[in-house]
């Protein structure tokens, strides 16, 4: 399938350590990511516990050495991989609620709580998108196209779906997992699974790649930074490979950066973030910001005093403001800006309906999340609730 994406670094024969590249990630979640996303994995809070960065480092093999760095969208974006043009290199694209982008085309496609999945569904070489909403897929075959080819039904809204080739006939079909139990189907439509089997631990994190050419898919079952190489997607514990790469905390894709068949990692790199030496700076740090001092007042809400910044994870706060007022004044401001920040993580845009109020509801949600919000109208409660569990609520 050529670049289903997922968290975290695979294999080759041996035991490759790895890992001379210094990253700052969120923690790495147990059970598997959903098919084409990054950071949107099935039990963890994209939102508050999302990984960050433009900065992809691209490896042809497995070592500690990529053969390309490139930048792709910004911090926040939701990014995914796919060959949108049938040269047999994967790209990288990026999600912003439901605006995408690739290296072909920007278009809107769905809703922005739909899940996203990536496959080359009808076998001519190019990798196009699927949306999931509940049970229901709605399948495309163009590239830019904001209207399925298809639908149907496959698994239950609650399980994590993964895309690959399992039979090796050029076409990406769909896996469910539950725990450790694997529903497979080599259909491009739905109906019950050709095959079902029990696979690894249920606290597994599970890749999806080609990896070693053939044509075939198969899952890599990971396990802190050690991964357990199946090159099909078949039952038995025993792998073909184990590998360590890279770090525990890591977020890794997957993909063919060099056209050779063979899927391989690529690391996001974050911004890294300047250790804290404030309350104001430990508070932005706790999710994954720092903070950058103006000399004059910012033209950001509230009353005009910090400005976020979508494509750095930083918070803009005048040195004005932190030397005149009270330092729980400052803490509010860097809150409301912090909230403003969830409100892009979760829906990929800052232009909401009452966004300052949700924004300053988000504000009291962070500074005690066991308090109900009182800020903004009862819509914007409601909805800045949903924004701190995960969920956009547009």
């Amino acid at each position: 399938m050529r670049g289903q994406l997922i968290s975290q670094g695979r294999r080759f024969l041996a035991v490759v350590a790895v890992c001379a590249t210094a990253l700052v990630s969120a923690a790495v979640p147990a059970a598997a990511f959903r098919g084409g996303q990054v950071d949107d994995p099935s039990d963890r809070n994209p939102v508050t516990d999302g990984p960050t960065g433009r900065k992809y480092l691209l490896n042809n093999g497995w070592d500690v050495d990529p053969e390309q760095e490139i930048t792709a969208g910004n911090n926040y974006d939701r990014t995914f991989v796919g060959d949108w043009d049938a040269d047999g290199v994967d790209e990288i694209g990026w999600r912003r609620g439901n605006v995408y982008k690739t290296g072909v085309c920007q278009w809107q496609f769905g809703t922005t709580g739909d899940e996203v999945l990536v496959g080359d569904w009808d076998g001519d070489g190019r990798d196009t998108l699927a949306l999931r909403r509940g049970r229901v897929v709605h399948v495309t075959d163009s590239p830019c196209s904001s209207r399925p080819n298809r639908s149907f039904a496959y698994g239950r809204p609650g399980d994590v779906v993964l895309v690959g080739d399992w039979d090796g006939d050029g076409r990406d079909t769909l896996a469910v997992r539950r725990g450790n139990e694997f529903h497979v189907t080599n259909s491009p439509a739905g109906g019950p699974a050709q095959s079902v089997f029990t696979l690894g631990r249920a606290t597994d994190t599970v890749l999806i790649g080609d990896w070693d050419g053939d044509g075939v898919d198969g899952p890599a079952l990971r396990r802190g930074n050690v991964y357990h190489v199946k090159l099909q997607m078949a039952e038995g514990e025993q792998a073909d490979r184990v590998i360590r790469f890279a770090g525990a905390a890591d977020t890794v894709l997957v993909g063919d950066w060099d056209a050779n068949g063979n899927d391989t990692p690529a690391l996001r790199r974050p911004e890294a973030i300047e250790r804290p030496t404030n309350r104001i700076e430990w508070l932005a740090a706790a999710h994954g910001m720092s903070v950058r001092y103006a000399l004059k007042y910012n033209t950001c809400r509230p009353s005009a005093n910090g400005c976020f910044h979508i494509d750095r994870p930083y918070l803009w706060i005048s040195e004005k403001a932190v030397a005149e007022w009270p330092t729980s004044r400052v803490e509010q401001m860097a809150r409301f800006e912090i909230g403003r920040a969830l409100e892009y993580k979760a829906c990929g845009t800052l232009n909401l309906p009452g966004g300052v109020g949700m924004a300053e509801a988000l504000a009291q949600l962070l500074e005690d999340p066991r308090k109900a919000p009182t800020a903004g109208t009862a819509a914007d409660r409601q909805n800045a609730q949903r924004i701190f569990a995960g969920q956009c609520p547009f």
